[in-house]
C-alpha cells in the first residue's frame, strides 16, 4: 500500500526514496553569541536557529496534511520544469536554507542597509589610505595561508607538474606553524603568495580590494527582504519562498506558496496573508 497520498507526484516520491536528497543540517550554536563576538569569531544569528535538512523538507511535504491539496498544482507547475526531479531538489534546498530563518543581513530594513553601506565605503577607503604603500599591504594570497587551501588545491588538482611546484615552493620558501604557513626567513617577502603565484593563482593588493570594497559599498543598492521589524521569520520566509517561485515562473504562485509556509511555519497562513506580505 502506497504511504503517500496520490495526489503526491510520483517524481517527489521516487526522488526521496532515491536517497540522493541530502540529510544533512548544521549544528544549532550553544555557545553565547556576545562571547564569541568578543573573541573576534562572528557568526551569523542564522547559526542559532533550529535546522532542517533537505531530505526532512522533502519528508514533510509528503507526509503533512496541509500540502495535500496544494500537490496537484505544485505537480502542474513542475511539469513546466525541463527536469521536474531538480525543480523538487532546488525547492527542497530553498527551503532548507529559509527555514531558521533571516541572516543578519537581511534583517536590516532599507534603512539600516543604507547606513550600513556607507558606513562600509567610508572604513574601506579610510583603512586603504592608511594601509598603502605599508609592509602590510601585500598580495592578498598572503593570507590565504591555512593549510587546508593548499590540501583542498591539491585533491582537486590535476597536474602533477603543479602538485610537485606547490610542495617545492612550500618546502623552499615556507614553514607550517600550527595551520598556517608562514614565510621561512625574514627576507622572503610574500613567500606565501609566491607559492600560489607559481602555480598561476594570483590576486590583488589588499589596498586595490580595499578600493574595490569602497566603490561596490558606495555604488551598490540591495534589496531588503524585511520591510518592518515585526513577525520577521515569518515574513522573510513567505517572502523569499514566492521570490522562489516567481523566479521560477513568473508569478509568486499564491496558494501553493500559503500551503508549503502553513507546513513548516506550523501556522495558518492564507492566501491573502500571502499577498499581503509581498506587496
Amino acid at each position: 500500500m502506497n504511504k503517500y497520498s496520490n495526489q503526491i507526484d510520483e517524481v517527489a516520491i521516487t526522488l526521496y526514496d532515491s536517497g540522493l536528497l541530502p540529510d544533512y543540517k548544521k549544528k544549532i550554536q550553544d555557545q553565547d553569541k556576545n562571547s564569541l563576538y568578543s573573541m573576534g569569531c562572528i557568526l551569523d544569528s542564522r547559526d542559532w536557529g533550529e535546522q532542517i535538512s533537505v531530505r526532512e523538507v522533502m519528508y514533510k511535504m509528503l507526509t503533512d496534511k496541509r500540502m495535500e491539496m496544494a500537490w496537484p498544482a505544485l505537480t502542474k507547475r513542475a511539469s513546466e520544469c525541463p527536469i521536474r526531479s531538480l525543480f523538487y531538489m532546488a525547492l527542497c534546498i530553498e527551503i532548507s536554507e529559509i527555514y531558521p530563518g533571516p541572516d543578519d543581513w537581511s534583517l536590516l530594513t532599507p534603512n539600516e542597509k543604507k547606513r550600513k553601506l556607507d558606513k562600509i565605503s567610508k572604513l574601506a577607503l579610510s583603512l586603504c589610505q592608511e594601509i598603502a604603500n605599508t609592509p602590510l599591504d601585500s598580495n592578498v594570497m598572503e593570507y590565504a595561508n591555512h593549510k587546508m587551501y593548499f590540501d583542498n588545491f591539491k585533491q582537486r588538482c590535476m597536474s602533477n607538474k603543479y602538485r610537485e611546484k606547490i610542495d617545492f615552493s612550500l618546502s623552499a620558501f615556507c614553514k607550517l606553524e600550527g595551520n598556517f604557513y608562514i614565510k621561512k626567513q625574514e627576507n622572503l617577502e610574500n613567500a606565501v603568495a609566491n607559492s600560489w603565484a607559481d602555480i598561476g593563482v594570483m590576486g590583488p593588493s589588499v589596498s586595490s580590494l580595499l578600493q574595490d570594497i569602497y566603490s561596490k559599498a558606495k555604488n551598490s543598492n540591495y534589496e531588503s527582504v524585511i520591510k518592518r521589524k515585526s513577525q520577521v521569520r515569518r515574513s522573510y520566509f513567505i517572502r523569499k519562498l514566492s521570490a522562489f517561485f516567481q523566479e521560477y515562473f513568473d508569478t509568486p504562485l499564491h496558494s501553493i506558496t500559503a500551503a508549503i509556509c502553513s507546513v513548516f511555519l506550523d501556522e495558518d497562513i492564507s492566501i491573502e496573508e500571502v499577498r499581503s506580505t509581498i506587496r
